[in-house]
């Protein structure tokens, strides 16, 4: 028999009393040869009729609805009678061993372990199968509940209620010896009780409906089982939409290609351009060729600029800026026989040319807001006076440059450790005080960076812009009114109307006029710049990273070739008064309007 399992049948029921049967029984050793045992000849087993057992059968099959979206399920959890124990042994009942035990109950330590026809049972199963011992009870291959007959038990209970002598009587064993006493043997009151509750158990079982249910899964019984009504249980439907999603190899791209961030939509730029697109598609070779070719995967970048016209009419100027008509009497007459200053198609065309050279550098490209911000640029004439006029009606942008140690001795670190800070502006004059210039010592340590570096040209910027600010003063944009005209512009000797560093200037915003000069040139591809003292006197909000004035009606009315011939530090009063003059000559301002005061806001120089 396996290890490991137990005998099969009924007879595994008793397999523990039948051990211990000789208990309280008087019991002599002999001694003799353990396999001195004889046994008969029997009929071999049946195959697979013999042994089975009353659970040999699965259980009934049963529907029902679950929630997992009304899948059927047949069939119950299907669990035995007995439950198998760890490492449950076979042990035969009464087995031989080299000292036999003979007591008075004859036959029965030795023939023990034949009990219930064991030598027709196959090897064990579990031990929660009832098991080919118990054929013994069912008829020898008829399976006892398949009867379904409660006699059988009725003669089990007497089989086991005979005399045990008696029924060992029945068989004369040669090897009874000679003078050992027999013993009336007495009953075990403690197998009795296991038995009598077996039989509870067993008629118990009977009359379940779990008999029924293996009779019918064997086909054996002929009453029809009680139909199984479907419960429909309705499950709410969980809608899960899933995104499509692409996971895509993430390339770490380096300098100087341009990067895009993830969610980056390039339908808007900061830069204020839209970006329109569509997607071509071209018949190929094959994906290992045409990977490795440029020109097979790539995107156009098309700029598509509306480059504005002039304003030419009087009526144009004054949308953008009412209060002309009110303030400039003569404006209409000098309007109508004006003429487009060829400095505005040259101010387009740098734009032009600036998208095409930086149209791959995105922080580079104009801004929207910098591409327009011109209206227009006209050459005036007063025809009394024969002044000229230069009129540019623009937005204004912020500049913050300039340094002089004879007024500002003093400036922040922030300034004089800056590398974009610039000390210089166009207009300049020879040095006065023995005050170095605040800024030199910041661009000294520039300098011996640049000869770490071994930068000869950053050298060579470095040591002559010292020596120009040891030399000379210029504006400061904190505290000088002065505006911004493109390099290309003032640097142009040919035009009559041509602006010229040093011109006096009349700004007009709103309802006031600002004087000014033509303090500094700039980029030649916008306009419309002041400094920071002017700008903040228009819009207090103003801030060298923050326009005052975003809308083109900004009006700059520049007297071309006004310039002092002698440039020096700056005197606000003398400024005011030389452009009061110069309106003079074009009409002069309508009663109510005069030009703006400036107040000197340099800190007061420390006593020596």
């Amino acid at each position: 028999m396996s290890a490991g399992h137990r005998t099969l049948g009924l007879g595994n029921l008793i397999g523990s009393p039948s051990q211990n049967l000789s208990d309280g029984i008087k019991i002599e050793y002999i001694r003799g040869t353990s396999y001195d045992i004889h046994r008969g000849d029997r009929t071999p087993p049946h195959g697979v009729n013999v042994g089975q057992g009353i659970s040999s059968g699965d259980l009934a099959e049963q529907v029902g609805i679950i929630d997992d979206r009304g899948e059927e399920i047949e069939g119950l959890h299907q669990r035995g009678l007995v439950v198998d124990t760890v490492n449950g042994s076979v042990i035969g009942a009464g087995g031989a061993d080299e000292q036999v035990r003979i007591g008075d109950v004859g036959e029965a330590p030795q023939d023990l372990r034949e009990f219930g026809l064991a030598e027709f049972g196959r090897s064990s199963s579990a031990g929660s199968k009832f098991g080919e011992s118990f054929d013994l009870f069912a008829a020898h291959g008829k399976s006892l509940a398949a009867s379904n007959d409660l006699k059988t038990l009725s003669l089990l209970s007497r089989w086991f209620m005979n005399d045990r002598e008696t029924a060992m009587a029945r068989r004369k064993s040669a090897y009874n010896i000679e003078g050992v006493t027999r013993r009336t043997p007495s009953r075990n009151p403690a197998l009795l009780i296991l038995f009598c509750l077996m039989i509870v158990l067993m008629a118990g079982l009977m009359l379940s409906p779990i008999p029924e249910k293996v009779r019918r899964k064997l086909g054996l019984s002929n009453s029809k089982p009680a139909e199984v009504k479907e419960k429909i249980v309705k499950v709410p439907e969980t809608k899960v939409v899933y995104q499509d999603r692409v996971v895509e190899k993430k390339v770490e791209v380096r300098p100087p290609y341009y990067q895009v961030k993830k969610g980056t939509d390039v339908s808007k730029t900061s830069r204020g351009f839209d970006y329109k697109y569509k997607v071509e598609e071209r018949s190929g070779r094959l994906a290992s060729g045409e990977r490795k070719k440029n020109g097979t995967y790539e995107a156009s970048l098309v700029f598509s600029v509306n480059r504005p016209e002039p304003a030419k009419h009087y009526d144009q100027l004054i949308a953008m800026t009412p209060e002309l008509a009110e303030m400039f009497p003569d404006l209409k007459v000098m309007v109508e026989g004006a003429v487009v200053s060829p400095f505005y198609k040259g101010l387009y065309d740098n734009k032009t040319a600036r998208l095409k050279k930086y149209a791959n550098s995105f922080d580079r490209v104009l801004t929207k807001y910098n591409y327009y911000d011109c209206e227009t640029m006209l050459e005036m004439e007063h025809p009394q006076s024969k002044r000229r006029v230069f009129l540019m009606q623009a937005d204004m942008d912020v500049v913050s440059d300039g340094s002089d140690g004879d007024r500002l001795a003093k400036m922040p670190d922030s300034i004089v450790n800056s590398a974009y800070y610039q000390p210089f502006t166009s207009y300049g004059w020879k040095k006065t005080g023995k005050v170095e210039n605040p800024m030199i010592a910041g661009w000294k340590k520039m300098l011996e960076k640049a000869k770490e570096r071994n930068d000869a040209s950053e050298v060579g910027r470095l040591k002559a812009g010292i020596e120009d600010m040891k030399r000379r003063s210029f504006l400061i944009a904190d505290y000088d009114p002065f505006i911004v005209i493109p390099v290309d512009i003032i640097g142009d000797r040919e035009s009559a109307w041509g602006p010229n560093v040093g011109d006096y200037v009349a700004v007009v915003y709103g309802k006031k006029i600002y004087p000014a000069i033509v303090g500094d040139g700039g980029p030649d591809f916008k306009v419309g710049e002041a400094s920071l003292r002017l700008a903040k006197e228009i819009n207090s909000k103003a801030s060298p990273y923050s326009r005052p004035v975003s809308e083109v009606s900004v009006t700059y009315l520049v007297f071309p070739r006004s310039s002092a011939k002698t440039w020096k530090a700056p005197d606000y009063e003398s400024w005011r008064s030389e452009t009061a003059k110069l309106i003079e000559e074009i009409g002069g301002l309508s009663e109510g309007y005069q030009l703006h005061q400036w107040k000197n806001t340099l800190p007061k120089k420390e006593e020596e």
